[in-house]
Parts: C-alpha cells; structure tokens; sequence
C-alpha cells in the first residue's frame, strides 16, 4: 500500500502526544501486497527485530485491510517483545478479512 509510512506516522504522532511515558519512534517496512492483490505471504521485511527484545510494542496502522500483512507480522514480534499492542486508524469489515483485529481503532469502515 503506498503512502501508508506517512498515514500511519501521523496518527502515531497524534496518539503519542498524549503518551505520559517515554518511548522511541520507529518505522517498519512491511509488504505483502502485489499491486492490489495480497500474496498471502511477506514479501519484504524492513525491521530490526533485535531492537524489539523485551519492549513494550505499539504497531501503528493506517488500515488494516484483511489482516494478512499484521497476521504475519505480529508472531514475529511478539517472539522477541514483551507485549504487542495493535492500533489502527482504519479497520475494515469484509468478508476478506481474517478476523484479525486492532486492540485499538480509529473507525471501521466498509470495503
């Protein structure tokens, strides 16, 4: 999906406004779509996993579509961090969808 790095900095930037917490900032780049169309596997990983031992981790989204991408991505994550939090500013509900959802949404929103 293009674009989502600079959506999902954004709202990050605005929910960590309030964080009363400190924390660090980082980027991932995660693919898994083709065009359009998911391949239903991981087809890039740009992510220093090591950085994420034994951290409180907050994935920030834009939307989460069907799940795929995040399905994939989270038991990586979760293997080496502490905890593992999901929040989205967009979630859609499709028949698509493989049931993966946000701890956190902004809005759901049809396909």
């Amino acid at each position: 999906m293009r674009g989502n790095i600079k959506t999902a900095s954004a709202v990050a930037s605005q929910a960590l406004r309030a964080a009363a917490v400190p924390f660090t900032f980082d980027f991932a780049r995660v693919k898994s779509y083709d065009g359009d169309k998911s391949t239903g596997y991981l087809k890039e990983i740009m992510l220093d996993l090591d950085s994420l031992s034994g951290r409180d981790v907050l994935l920030v989204e834009d939307v989460v579509d069907t799940g795929t991408t995040m399905a994939m991505l989270l038991p990586k994550i979760q293997a080496v961090a502490r905890s593992v939090k999901v929040v989205s500013l967009l979630e859609k509900r499709t028949a698509k969808s493989n049931g993966l959802r946000a701890h956190y949404v902004g809005f759901s929103i049809p396909d």
